[in-house]
């Protein structure tokens, strides 16, 4: 039942559970089970132990734990399902919509939480805890906002092992106004590039990280605008971005993101994990004897992005500078836990995200700007708009993005992507009327 996946691929793979002769089977996600059967640490030694208990005993060794062997029927996640509205689709005439949902638990496993979805992300007061966690059948009851346009509604039900996600429904707002009239959300842009680093040395100096987010800033604001009602936009580079100035952008996206927005944040420079089982961006002040009273943790952004009421696609380029052999050339390569730090980002805090390179790859700079960075300023500028509808959807970005920055640098630099289970993908980028 252990499984190891890059960011994404936990969508990809799954188990098929049979309900006996009489019933279809059930598909499980991988991501489901990401809370005990995500074990990297297990199937990289896998192959050389020899079997799964000794290289079980070989990670608790490593990490000082004690695990119990698992298997997938030990840790089912509850079955959940909306019953009201009680149809797949429903038309709201109003601003607010009334959600019920009953989960039932499976084996042994208590619920924890359910919590409701818009769009793929936490809706306002969504969460429901559960104290103590309870087996058997539980509901719950919600009143949310729901913006003009058409939504999908998921509520999640949490056990200490699992999750499970409700069948979606649709929610389509004030339908008889067209498309057009409908007033589209805001977009939040918060982009950061830093080159020139204040204690970290010569060493730490980059070339192409501030110049990346002026230019991704520059592109969602050109082709972006005809999508939003309006983009309220931070652009943070050298020594704008003091840890003091990142927190405060980043608590400024979670004051002011409301339901059926948009939150984009691309940050370019270095990153460090020499904090066991931590990972920081570094800003422009960051000192790396202090890294946890100087630097950007993932809990950091974990507290502050992960719960944004709207979709939110969050963009990494965190890196350390090389050397690539040839002189034109330079390389940021990305720190070891940017993987884990996005799989958490994607499958617990239901985030799109985007890395520049693989965790044992190089982010290649050349001429001024990453491949990362080009390939994603393309994309948005049309070349991304595969279906040639004059919209670059999400969907259609971040696979252009990784196919072109593999072609670009003969296969040295690949990109990951992930989409939790939930979010639907969105237009990024209008490039005709």
């Amino acid at each position: 039942g252990y499984y190891a996946a890059s960011p994404g691929g936990e969508r990809l793979m799954g188990w098929q559970v049979n309900n006996g002769l009489e019933a279809f089977g059930s598909f499980y996600p991988a991501a489901q089970f990401r809370k005990t059967l995500y074990r990297p640490d297990v199937i990289k030694r896998l192959l050389s132990s020899g079997s799964l208990d000794r290289a079980l005993a070989e990670a608790d060794r490593a990490t000082g734990k004690q695990s119990r062997r698992m298997e997938v029927a030990q840790v089912l996640p509850p079955k959940v399902r909306i019953t009201s509205p009680g149809r797949a689709s429903v038309q709201l005439s109003g601003k607010t919509l009334d959600v019920s949902a009953v989960a039932q638990s499976v084996g042994s496993n208590r619920i924890t939480r359910l919590r409701v979805f818009l769009d793929g992300r936490p809706a306002p007061d969504g969460l429901k805890e559960l104290s103590p966690p309870a087996t058997g059948a539980v509901s719950a009851r919600w009143n949310i906002e729901v913006p003009h346009g058409t939504h999908r509604i998921v509520v999640e039900a949490d056990s200490a092992s699992s999750k499970g996600l409700s069948d979606p429904v649709e929610v389509v707002v004030n339908a008889t106004e067209s498309n057009s009239a409908r007033a589209s959300g805001r977009l939040f842009l918060l982009a950061v590039g830093i080159n020139d680093y204040l204690y970290l040395g010569n060493r730490y100096k980059l070339d192409s990280a501030a110049p990346d987010a002026r230019s991704i800033h520059q592109t969602l604001l050109t082709h972006s605008r005809p999508l939003f009602r309006s983009i309220e936009s931070r652009l943070l580079l050298d020594h704008q971005a003091t840890r003091t100035n990142m927190l405060d952008a980043l608590r400024w996206l979670k004051k002011e993101t409301r339901p059926g927005d948009k939150a984009i944040v691309f940050y370019a420079g270095h990153g460090d994990n020499q904090i066991a089982g931590q990972f920081y961006l570094l800003p422009v002040d960051s000192k790396r004897d202090n890294l946890r009273g100087t630097g950007i943790s993932d809990d950091d952004l974990k507290q502050s992005i992960g719960d944004l009421p709207c979709s939110t696609l969050l963009m990494l380029d965190a890196c350390y500078s090389g050397s690539f052999g040839e002189k034109t050339r330079k390389t940021r390569s990305l720190a070891k836990p940017t993987d884990a730090l996005a799989g958490s980002m994607i499958h617990d805090y239901g985030l799109a995200t985007l890395c520049g390179a693989r965790d044992n790859q190089s982010a290649i700079e050349e001429d001024g700007h990453g491949f990362f960075t080009r390939a994603l300023t393309e994309g948005l500028a049309g070349a991304a708009d595969n279906d040639k509808d004059g919209l670059v959807e999400l969907y259609e970005l971040l696979p252009y993005v990784c196919s072109q920055v593999r072609k670009r640098s003969d296969g040295d630099q690949v990109p990951t992507f992930g989409l939790p289970q939930s979010i639907e993908s969105f237009a990024l980028a209008r490039v005709r009327p």
